[in-house]
């Protein structure tokens, strides 16, 4: 049986075991030599490629531990933030696997940050080895889930694996405003379903004529000003300064032909 556990902070992992689960289940999965609480999420099919470890059902001291854990975890969280240390570095999770050897920090940094004095205050005061995972303000946001503007939860939280990055020349190919704020996601950066679109945008605005373009109409010559791809319109000035809107076939770009001296 394959299946996709779902951990804190909205990870995924992919696990191959023999026992048979049932969707919402508590595991205890095995993720290098360390083991986490987790919930079945749903049942793969047998080519997905798994993680290595074991899975095993949660038993109750399993959840006791677990629930010892996070207080172990504010803890650790009230202590080590606003700490010199940190700088402008910000703790957003901290993470303890079942058998308290293990201990994770996550940050967020604009600049790439060294805490070995903190790393060295935690190994000693708790005897666990700790480890800083430096993550991105979109992946603190997948931790953290929610629901965008749309009304359906973060694609950062449910699907994507992997962050590409969205630029504002995606904005300008979809005719969208800088200035909007809703282009923002909850991370503070561009929605990535900007993204997601961009094929169609390019692909629909190849059929017409760009910015910029002098065109011929049923109303004189011109330039283009603006293109709606929804209403299959062109927006054109006329010479005489008055913008008009046409239909894309009412359009015809000018030619200019050169011709060789001989």
């Amino acid at each position: 049986m394959t299946i996709e556990v779902m951990f804190r902070g909205n990870r995924k992992a992919v696990f191959s075991c023999e026992e048979e689960f049932e969707l919402d289940d508590l595991v205890v999965c095995q993720v290098k030599d360390h083991e986490y609480l987790g919930k079945i999420k749903r049942a793969l099919a047998d080519e997905a490629e798994p993680s290595r470890g074991a899975v095993r059902k949660a038993l109750p001291e399993d959840l006791e531990k677990y629930k010892i854990n996070l207080q172990l975890e504010k803890t650790i969280i009230d202590e080590v933030r606003g700490r010199n240390e940190l700088g402008d570095a910000k703790l957003v999770w901290v993470e303890a696997d079942l058998a308290r050897t293990k201990l994770t920090l996550y940050l967020t940094s604009e600049k790439r940050i060294e805490f070995k004095k903190i790393v060295d205050l935690l190994k000693h005061k708790y005897r666990m080895k700790v480890e800083i995972q430096q993550i991105s303000v979109r992946e603190y946001a997948r931790m953290l889930g929610g629901y965008g503007p749309c009304g359906r939860e973060l694609c950062c939280a449910t699907f994507l694996k992997q962050f590409e990055p969205v630029t504002f020349q995606m904005i300008k190919e979809q005719n969208l405003s800088l200035g909007v704020p809703k282009l923002s996601g909850l991370c503070g950066r561009l929605h990535c379903c900007l993204l997601f679109e961009r094929e169609f945008y390019k692909e629909e605005l190849a059929k017409y004529p760009k910015v910029g373009t002098e065109v011929e109409t049923e109303k004189g010559k011109g330039l283009v000003t603006g293109v709606n791809i929804f209403s299959a319109q062109v927006q054109v000035k006329l010479e005489d300064g008055v913008e008009m809107k046409f239909s894309r076939d009412g359009v015809r770009v000018r030619r200019r032909w050169r011709f060789l001296k001989k």
